[in-house]
């Protein structure tokens, strides 16, 4: 006889959200009766129903309630007897109907609201009584459409906006959003807002020009952009892409203007046309001003080669202070090498830059990395990522080749690899490639060297911090190399954690304690190489909207295929395998989901990770008995833990190991907390099993 829970009443003092995740994973419907809890996160659960009804004598002291990613319908209830309540979160769900402001949201406490993605209709409503609301997600509702509302500029506290798909007419309000204080995060994407962007009267408004970071307007009707001012001193990020006014520009001749809004390059690169007016001006005028212009012109180049020339002059005395020699190119020589940065040249883009291919004199191919403004990055973390990106040398990691250092000008040459990144080859198969499972599993086992290289044999150890299949570009020989360190972050050898207020990465890779509470290891690092082997073998991005709705997530929908002993069902439909590679695929998978263990602690190093792939059963069975105790007290990890003992262990092995030599720290661009904890087993030998061995790394350079 099964049982299934209706409901769960919980009546308690604190309770350890992540204890109770797991729980109640399986819970269909929930009641709950909360008192004197602090924290509750019920999201990814698949409750079903109505919005759980929060019944409590007290409940003065729930402060974030979290019931996102689930399938909730009806209407929502009343919120009034959450006093002091500060977060609150149903996004994802299918609860409708129209939001009755006077009932749900007279809640003087609260500074984050987040009901996206749900069927709400009617107006949006009036929220001027959230005095304190400091965020604000109303996006993908079903909103009866409308102007902007006027109330949003009455919110001086509010610094995140996100009103994306909820059918906004008319013209942007900017006389509305002139009155928020503190606003840095204006999203308004796919609406239907028109008319012109004035980027001068949005910088000339003293209070939204002061802190506005980012503006969004994807996919809107928007056919003009007015700004005067110089492109370098654009410290806002604008996005117009998908709008009438990138989509006229695409077939016109490319403006500093048009490529910093539509596709977010914002760099400066001059008007030959501006310069003949000039010249043209100038022989008219008298010739003392003539003579004057020339004074002023020469000692604005002497300032500039001045200051060009200190800027080389730092960057040599920081790369000899870390024994590195990247070659110093001109922007001259890098502009021709691009075309000056055609577009067609542009090979994709990064958190700090997009990327073109550039062709030196000698035939020389390269790719080049340019930064998007000078305010996204000092001069400081930029020869801090050239250090960082030239003191490693491993065959599946990007090399660099040189670099451009300018006032304005800040680029990174790499090589050029020719199938580009993995994310085109996997998911579009942009180069027509058979990425049949021996090609597949090399790349796994290649990005796994190149990680543990950066977890172990380097000084300081690196912690890459954005590992994703965008970030895996293939050689012609589909080799994988670890591109893009923009995010990296550097450890000093007697650490193994810190605290970050930063949370970098990208949606679907991040490792739970890193995305929640910025803790930051080795073993984020751990996680998204977990994600992205699920990607390899899957063939699908891990969050894919298009696909039905039980397999939007490809982690929650791998979980139950493994639940029920069905993980083969994961494998990509264009892979055909022989009986042995089945065998290796699930060896593979169960890799991956040791590195997808929700406790940053039990995930294996990257170092008994490439250990289990390339066969040493020792290690793997250690890892499985630990899963397996595990699973007699949590259901998730039920039934998913096969006996590997008989299974082959055929994967290629490697004949060399180099560690780089020591260094001081480099400062990352975090703020970061380094915790006191005992140094992790990361160094140039690991302990596998019983026994202690070295992990040989495929692929690194020595280096004297």
């Amino acid at each position: 006889m099964s049982l299934q829970i209706q409901a769960v009443y919980i009546k308690t003092s604190k309770i350890n959200c992540s204890i109770f995740f797991y729980q109640f994973y399986n819970v269909k419907r929930a009641v709950c009766l909360f008192c004197d809890i602090i924290c509750r996160d019920l999201s990814h659960n698949e409750f079903t129903g109505a919005l759980p009804t929060l019944v409590s004598p007290n409940q003065t002291k729930i402060l974030e309630l979290d019931f996102s990613d689930n399938k909730l319908n009806g209407s929502f209830p009343t919120m009034s007897g959450l006093k002091t309540i500060r977060t609150f979160n149903a996004s994802g769900n299918l609860l409708s109907g129209k939001l009755d402001t006077a009932l749900l949201f007279n809640i003087s406490s609260l500074t984050k609201l987040d009901l996206s993605r749900n069927r709400f209709t009617g107006a949006i409503p009036n929220l001027t009584s959230l005095t304190k609301l400091e965020y604000l997600d109303l996006s993908y509702n079903n909103f009866t459409p409308g102007p902007v509302p006027d109330w949003i500029g009455k919110l001086k506290s509010l610094h995140t906006l996100k009103l994306q798909g909820v059918s906004l007419t008319g013209d942007v309000p900017w006389s509305v959003l002139a009155g928020s204080e503190s606003l840095t995060t204006l999203l308004l994407d796919f609406n239907d807002l028109k008319g012109t962007l004035d980027i001068s009267r949005i910088l000339a408004a003293p209070n939204l020009s002061r802190k506005i970071q980012i503006i969004s307007l994807r996919n809107n009707s928007i056919s003009h952009v007015a700004y005067s001012g110089h492109i370098n001193d654009l410290n806002v990020k604008f996005n117009l892409s998908g709008n009438p006014y990138c989509d006229l520009a695409v077939n016109q001749d490319d403006d500093d203007l048009t490529r910093c809004v539509c596709q977010q390059t914002c760099f400066y690169t001059g008007n030959i046309k501006n310069n003949k007016n000039v010249i043209i001006i100038a022989t008219v005028v008298s010739g003392f001003v003539t003579v004057f212009v020339s004074l002023v012109s020469i000692a604005l180049f002497c300032q500039s080669r001045r200051e060009r020339k200190k800027l080389i002059c730092e960057a040599n005395q920081k790369f000899a202070d870390y024994e590195v020699k990247p070659t110093i190119y001109t922007y001259s020589e890098i502009r021709a090498s691009t075309g000056d940065f055609h577009p067609e040249m542009r090979l994709g883009s990064g958190h700090y830059g997009a990327v073109y291919k550039g062709t030196f004199p000698n035939g020389t191919q390269v790719a080049v990395k340019q930064l998007f403004t000078k305010s996204q990055q000092t001069l400081h973390d930029f020869l801090n990522e050239i250090v960082l990106v030239a003191a490693v040398k491993h065959r599946n990691l990007v090399k660099l080749k040189g670099c451009c250092i300018g006032k304005h000008e800040y680029l990174l040459v790499h090589e050029y690899v020719e199938l580009g990144d993995l994310e085109q080859l996997l998911f579009e198969n942009s180069h027509n490639v058979n990425m049949c499972w021996a090609v597949r599993r090399n790349i796994c086992l290649g990005v796994g060297h190149g990680i543990h290289y950066l977890h172990s044999l380097t000084q300081p150890r690196i912690i890459h911090r954005d590992i994703k299949a965008s970030n895996i570009l293939l050689d012609k020989n589909l080799e994988p190399k670890i591109a893009d360190f923009g995010l990296a972050l550097l450890f000093p050898v007697e650490q193994s954690n810190v605290l970050t207020i930063h949370i970098a990465g990208t949606r679907g890779y991040l490792a739970p304690e890193y995305a929640t509470l910025g803790q930051l290891s080795e073993k984020v690092d751990v996680y998204s190489f977990g994600v992205l082997i699920l990607e390899i073998v899957s063939g699908r991005r891990n969050i894919d909207s298009k696909l039905p709705e039980d397999r939007v997530y490809l982690l929650e929908w791998a979980w139950k295929l493994r639940d029920g002993n069905r993980l083969l069902q994961l494998l990509d439909p264009k892979l055909t395998l022989q009986v042995h590679e089945e065998v290796e695929v699930l060896r593979i998978l169960n890799i991956a989901f040791l590195c997808l263990h929700i406790s940053a602690e039990k995930r294996p190093t990257m170092a008994r990770v490439v250990a289990m792939m390339q066969g040493d059963m020792d290690a793997e069975i250690s890892e499985l008995t630990q899963l397996r105790e595990e699973s007699r007290l949590d259901k998730r990890f039920e039934s998913i833990v096969p006996d590997f003992s008989t299974l082959p262990h055929n994967f290629p092995s490697s004949s060399s190991i180099i560690s780089l030599p020591s260094s001081s720290t480099i400062l990352s661009r975090d703020s970061t907390m380094y915790t006191n904890s005992t140094p992790s087993a990361s160094s140039n030998s690991v302990l596998l099993g019983a026994t202690r061995s070295t992990i040989d790394i495929p692929g690194a350079e020595k280096t004297t």
